[in-house]
């Protein structure tokens, strides 16, 4: 039997990292670009907003999450 170990709480943490921040800058780039451009600007907005995001999530937060243990 193998039993696999992760830290608790990294999956929740993982989670808010690949899925709640660029759902953020997705809907707040769009509102943004709604408010000042309509249409148009909504699109573009939520790119840009989505690309900061993905920026935000690369660079700023740590890449050194804790890796499963495998115990035997």
């Amino acid at each position: 039997q193998v039993v696999v170990e992760i830290e608790e709480g990294s999956i929740r943490r993982s989670a808010v990292r690949m899925y709640v921040i660029p759902l953020l800058g997705l809907i707040s780039g769009a509102q943004l670009g709604l408010a000042v451009e309509g249409e148009i600007g909504a699109i573009a907005g939520a790119v840009a907003g989505l690309i900061c995001a993905w920026l935000i999530t690369r660079y700023v937060f740590p890449r050194n999450l804790p890796l499963p243990r495998i115990k035997k």
